[in-house]
């Protein structure tokens, strides 16, 4: 064949596949699970909650954080607003995205609306001189029920192990009802159980 010819007919092809390829191209709209990947891909945490169940009514959310070291509680609920919404079809849920700071400090950034947001900052300290925690999910309830606090995700430090004689935090991937007995909240010396309180308004 001659050299010519064939270069034409190399080119054309590869003209027309780029044609189509081009023709088959379509915007599509980012979606919140989209960002999440992102975030996470990054480094950072996001868990996402599914409020749907609340749609159309309106409800008082008071972000919480529960803090236990070295067997005491402690309520930090007390550094946030509440927060009152009007849920609807649009924003049938909430994200709490997790990220670190530095070696022992991480952000908690409660997301209910695209303009209504609120962050704390939590710090960790050394067990045996090095800073290490874990996040840990708890099984979602079917619905978030009224005037009582709900556990949504677990950050704890690493912990002592005597018997092994290292610092370590292995435990369940998943925190149920009886997570007081667990591993994590027998021997972490610092958690912080972050969740949320929410009544009718």
């Amino acid at each position: 064949m001659n050299i010519k010819l064939f270069t034409s007919l190399v080119f054309a092809t590869v003209m027309t596949v780029c044609d189509t390829q081009a023709q088959s191209i379509v915007t599509q709209d980012a979606t919140t699970e989209d960002y999440i990947k992102l975030l996470n891909n990054a480094g950072y945490q996001v868990y996402s909650f599914d409020i749907s169940s609340m749609e159309k009514d309106k409800y008082g959310f008071t972000p919480t954080i529960m803090k236990y070291e070295n067997g005491k509680v402690t309520n930090l609920h007390q550094i946030f607003d509440e927060i009152g919404f009007v849920f609807t079809n649009s924003e049938p849920k909430f994200t709490i995205n997790i990220s670190p700071i530095n070696d022992h400090e991480i952000n908690c950034h409660y997301q209910f609306k695209k303009n209504n947001s609120i962050d704390t900052k939590l710090k960790f300290k050394k067990v045996k001189g090095r800073y290490g925690f874990v996040r840990i999910p708890f099984v979602i309830p079917d619905e978030f029920k009224t005037d009582e606090f709900i556990p949504l995700v677990a950050i704890s430090s690493y912990w002592y192990d005597k018997k092994e004689k290292i610092v370590r935090n292995c435990d369940v991937d998943e925190f149920d009802t009886d997570y007081l007995n667990t591993a994590t909240f027998k021997y972490s010396p610092l958690i912080y159980v972050i969740g949320v309180k929410c009544r009718k308004m």
